[in-house]
């Protein structure tokens, strides 16, 4: 089996056979075409027409019509003009080749054969690659390093154009700028970032669907995305990002899963009605969504801890601590079981649970505060802790709109009480609150006891301590006295007498 080549290694056996090329083929710059539509080798002069190995200076170009594969080792051109859509060029196992640009429907198929040597494809210059280029590295590799593709290490950062795409499997290094598409579409498909930033034009997509990987393995300070839009397709089935890494001023759209023991970072803003699911499998290894100071967040999030973590740390969305907390935009949602572990303006919804019925636990160990246009959404399916969703946390500033639906069919009893909120510190009271209706003893309400939110679903226990007395008649007086909203036991939207009346009856029927 022959030896892997690191990148670096390959680069110099291709310095070393152009020099060695440059001693005995000369010719000024041309345009080199493939002589006829079979299969062939691309060092043959008698493939091309003139009768020339295309060099350094040379655009070569595969014409004509029907399906065939050119096949390089280690060499250098100017430009390669893949004008034909069935045509390959094949670059083999242990080869680099070097070029400027590429354009035209054609294919590059970097290590075709799968090989565990490497094969690079490098470009230098500003010229873009146009074209498509397949990245086919072994699938028993994990590295990876068998298919790359090399950008320049000058100032010259070359380009995917908007009708380039970089695809299949294998690893991009350095710097690129994407207008086009990158892509790792299926369980095979997988793209790893080594060592590499990714600048995006608005047209510019990273794409991964079925499974297919986005592996962030880049270190270094800073963002490894940034821009364009981040597809992770439709349907069911999440695209997967690995390793750790910052995206930022990115669009997000499709289902995204960040596995356990993997942390990706946002920053800037980050929207889209795109989903990124923290630790999808609900493992114990913790994973984690990050958010840079000011970040902007207006996508999903959804938080999948293990059920059996009393922790919930597993799934988490962290604050990195630096510059100002970060928000969560009003199209934005964090949803599921798990933390924020993170200082967090909220103009978005908190939705412990995925969906109406499934009930969970976020926890929320930093500062949580709710401004005016957010909104807390709770489901009640019974009576125990375990039945109903719940937010806890150590400082809460309380405000936006409470939403609880009552789930599965379930309708509480006048002896019920939920504590949906805890806090340490649990400030102010929220601006709006929209329960379900329990018409034979409601309409529910909540009590705040000063570290907690407590739903009561009779009406006339207005203090919330499970029993009726004199002290219920004096804070529903207070209440109405105040033009508390709570009051408007009728829901008409005004505070009269037959509020008051409403009250009565519910007080005489003792709630049942």
């Amino acid at each position: 089996m022959p030896t892997a080549r690191s990148p670096q290694r390959a680069l110099a056996t291709h310095v070393l056979a152009m020099l060695l090329l440059g001693a005995s083929v000369g010719h000024a710059q041309s345009s080199i075409e493939w002589a006829s539509p079979i299969d062939g080798d691309f060092g043959s002069a008698f493939n091309w027409s003139p009768t020339a190995v295309p060099g350094p200076g040379d655009t070569a170009r595969l014409g004509d019509a029907g399906a065939y594969t050119v096949r390089v080792g280690t060499r250098s051109v100017r430009l390669l003009h893949l004008a034909n859509p069935e045509a390959s060029l094949a670059i083999e196992p242990g080869e680099l080749l070097t070029i400027s640009g590429t354009y035209g429907p054609g294919t590059i198929v970097v290590n075709a054969d799968q090989s565990a040597d490497n094969a690079g494809l490098e470009l230098q210059g500003t010229s873009p690659i146009s074209a498509r280029v397949t990245l086919n590295s072994s699938p028993d590799i994990r590295s990876f390093g068998d298919a790359y593709l090399l950008g320049s290490r000058s100032a010259a950062i070359p380009i995917i154009s908007s009708s380039g795409v970089v695809g299949g499997r294998g690893r991009i290094f350095y710097a690129w700028r994407n207008s086009g598409t990158i892509e790792a579409v299926g369980p095979s498909g997988y793209i790893q970032f080594s060592g590499a930033t990714i600048t995006q034009g608005p047209s510019g997509v990273i794409r991964a669907r079925d499974r297919g990987v986005i592996d962030m393995a880049s270190s270094g300070g800073g963002p490894i995305i940034t821009g364009g839009t981040l597809d992770g397709g439709v349907g069911g089935v999440p695209a997967i990002f690995n390793g750790f890494g910052t995206i930022a001023d990115a669009i997000f759209t499709g289902l995204w899963a960040i596995p356990s023991g993997n942390s990706v970072q946002l920053a800037g803003v980050a929207g889209g009605d795109g989903t990124i699911v923290v630790n999808e499998s609900a493992r114990v290894d913790d994973s984690r969504l990050e958010l840079a100071g000011g970040a902007l967040v207006g996508l999903r999030i959804e938080l999948n801890a293990s059920p059996s973590s009393p922790t919930l740390s597993e799934a988490s969305v962290v604050w990195t601590g630096l510059g100002e907390p970060p928000t969560l935009l009003p199209l934005g949602v964090i949803a599921g079981r798990g933390q924020i572990r993170t200082g967090l303006n909220v103009r978005g919804t908190i939705s412990p649970g995925l969906r109406v019925g499934d009930v969970s636990h976020i926890a929320a160990p930093a500062s949580l505060r709710l401004e005016p246009a957010s909104r807390v959404e709770i489901d009640v399916a019974g009576p125990l802790p375990t039945e109903h969703d719940r937010l806890s946390g150590s400082g809460i500033h309380l405000g936006g709109t409470l939403r609880v639906r009552f789930a599965d069919g379930y309708t509480p009893s006048a002896g019920d009480r939920f504590t949906i909120i805890t806090a340490s510190n649990l400030v102010d009271a929220f601006a709006i609150i929209d329960i379900d209706p329990i018409p034979a003893i409601g309409p529910a309400h909540v009590v705040y006891t000063g570290d907690a939110v407590v739903l009561v679903p009779c009406a006339a226990d207005r203090d919330g301590d499970g029993e009726l007395t004199i002290f219920d008649f004096l804070e529903y007086q207070n209440q109405f006295d105040a033009g508390d909203r709570k009051a408007d036991l009728d829901g008409d939207g005004r505070l009269t007498l037959f509020d008051f009346l409403a009250f009565q009856n519910r007080f005489d029927a003792g709630c049942g």
